[in-house]
Formats: structure tokens, C-alpha cells, sequence
């Protein structure tokens, strides 16, 4: 511990230290967003209600077209939405969508595993624009740019931690 204490002073002694200090204040009021839209879902595991029901339907009417899609991919994808996550599993999509919301910013309030935080993100955002919403495009670009410049945005982090740890440089 020591040892990332000494780097992380050393590294913030220049303007590397100061872009990743800017962008882990970045990473942990994203992190916050998330952690705090899962925990306003939680609600979804109580309510007796299939919350995510209506985003499904309108991902399965928006992905069930054959225009465009040569190896009718959007129709599979569909047609499973339709068969496994409306009839047969309603309950348990609403709890994956808040496990994962809840699990995506705590894993990047502690900077850990970002690479699989941001992956997991991706796919939840490509699952919302299926859906109809285009509400959360800046959750995407934010996506796309933490993990452009993923070892800036963990540096002060559990993985910064880590890199150190295992002997390689934290910038």
C-alpha cells in the first residue's frame, strides 16, 4: 500500500496527476449516477409490478424488422427478448437491470475491473436505445471515452492500486 501511496504522490506531482485526479472526480460522479439509478429501481424487486416489461416490448417492436439486417439478427435477438425475458423471465429481467445499474457504479465508485464496468454499461445503454430511449446518449459517449482512456480514469482506483501492486507504472 505504501508502495501505490509513493507512486501516486510521485504522479501527481505532474500534469498527469492532475488529468487523472480530474477524471477520477469524473469517474466517481458517473459512478454516482449509476449507483443512484439502480438504487431509484430498486423499488422494480418490491413493487409486484414488470417494470421493464414496456422497454422490452418497444425493443422487440423496434428490432423486428428485416430492413437493413441481412442475417436477420435484430429479428433473433427479438424474438428472444420476446420468448425468454417477457413470458418466461419478467421477474428476473427487472432484477438484472438493477443488479447491474447498482453493480456498474459501485465497481466504477471503487475503480475496479472498469474495463468489464464499462462493457456491462455499454450494454445495458444499447439495450436501452433499442428500447426507444435516446435520453441516455451523454451515459454513452461518457462510456466510449472511459474506456478510450481507461488507465487515466482508474489510476486512483482499486486497479490503479493493483497495477502498482504488481510492479507495473500506475500512468
Amino acid at each position: 500500500m505504501k508502495d501505490y501511496f509513493l507512486a501516486l504522490r510521485e504522479q501527481l506531482r505532474t500534469w498527469k496527476g492532475y488529468t487523472a485526479i480530474a477524471l477520477t472526480l469524473i469517474r466517481l460522479y458517473y459512478g454516482y449516477s449509476w449507483f443512484t439509478g439502480g438504487l431509484h429501481k430498486f423499488s422494480w424487486l418490491t413493487d409486484g409490478k414488470l417494470n421493464s416489461q414496456g422497454y422490452i416490448s418497444g425493443m422487440v417492436e423496434n428490432l423486428a424488422t428485416d430492413r437493413g439486417d441481412p442475417f436477420m439478427l435484430g429479428r433473433a435477438m427479438s424474438w428472444i427478448a420476446d420468448q425468454v425475458f417477457i413470458e418466461l423471465l419478467p421477474q428476473v429481467t427487472d432484477a438484472l437491470v438493477v443488479i447491474f445499474e447498482f453493480g456498474v457504479g459501485i465497481m466504477l465508485i471503487l475503480g475496479f475491473k472498469l474495463f468489464w464496468t464499462i462493457l456491462v454499461a455499454i450494454f445495458l445503454n444499447l439495450q436501452f436505445f433499442a428500447a426507444g430511449s435516446t435520453n441516455n446518449f451523454g451515459y454513452m459517449v461518457t462510456n466510449l471515452f472511459i474506456w478510450k482512456f481507461i488507465n487515466w480514469f482508474d489510476a486512483i482506483g482499486l486497479d490503479g492500486f493493483l497495477r502498482v501492486k504488481k510492479g507495473d507504472s500506475l500512468l
